[in-house]
């Protein structure tokens, strides 16, 4: 379901507006209806909609003028307006979509289901962009590193050791094997002992296992077993 408010100085607007809203197959929340734009700036951050209906000549703040108060926006913005001529400054304005007065059932319903799409691959992206975290255990509970940050995991007996882009290294009471199921992203075990991101490469030299050399300019040796499927995948 998205979520949605609706801003226009015209309550007749705003009435017509959520009437077909409700007659629309994709199902919108409307949380709330402003008639003074002031007031829904003030409201916004902790109504925190999904798409703003958005009224484009009003004689408190236009449109255009309500978003140039919002420089980082976390919402979609479809405009509406009787006016044709705002076409050309709603697409500058990086709104969604450009509806006019009265408008028409059909195309507020395309536009809906555009919208859901845009929103929901949005959603997908940051669940993923969560998910690209992996917890290790600390004296005080759990820290979170980020996937992309990793350079490689040393194994040391029941113990192992997370060289991170930038920072200090990390060691955590599991041993390598807890950490194994990385190989199915973009890691890769070239030793029993050690754990790399594939993305942290800078160079391999060639040698009887051969030697990768990272990002952070160590040099590890790739064990003379896994070199084959080491190169696989490079290829």
């Amino acid at each position: 379901m998205i979520t949605a408010i609706l801003i226009d100085d015209e309550k007749a607007s705003l009435v017509a507006l959520e009437a077909k809203l409700m007659e629309c197959k994709l199902q919108v929340k409307i949380l709330e209806k402003f008639q003074n734009p002031l007031e829904a700036l003030q409201k916004l951050k902790k109504i925190d909609p999904d798409l703003v209906f958005l009224d484009i000549d009003m004689p408190v703040l236009d449109g255009f003028g309500f978003l140039d108060k919002i420089p980082n926006r976390t919402f979609e913005v479809i405009f509406t307006t009787a006016y044709n001529e705002y076409a050309i400054s709603a697409i500058k304005s990086e709104a969604f979509d450009f509806l006019l007065k009265p408008i028409n059932q059909k195309e507020l319903e395309v536009t809906l289901e555009r919208i859901h799409t845009k929103i929901n691959h949005a959603k997908i992206n940051s669940i993923k962009n969560q998910l690209n975290k992996i917890s290790v255990p600390t004296l005080n509970g759990l820290q979170f590193l980020d996937k992309n940050d990793i350079v490689y995991l040393l194994a040391d007996k029941n113990y192992t050791t997370f060289f991170l882009e930038n920072k200090e290294p990390i060691l955590v009471s599991k041993s390598l094997r807890e950490y194994e199921k990385l190989e199915a992203e973009n890691f890769f075990r070239i030793h029993h002992s050690t754990l790399i991101n594939l993305n942290k490469i800078v160079e391999y030299i060639k040698g009887e296992g051969g030697t990768v050399v990272l990002t952070n300019g160590h040099e590890l040796e790739v064990s003379r077993r896994r070199k084959s499927e080491f190169l696989e995948r490079f290829q």
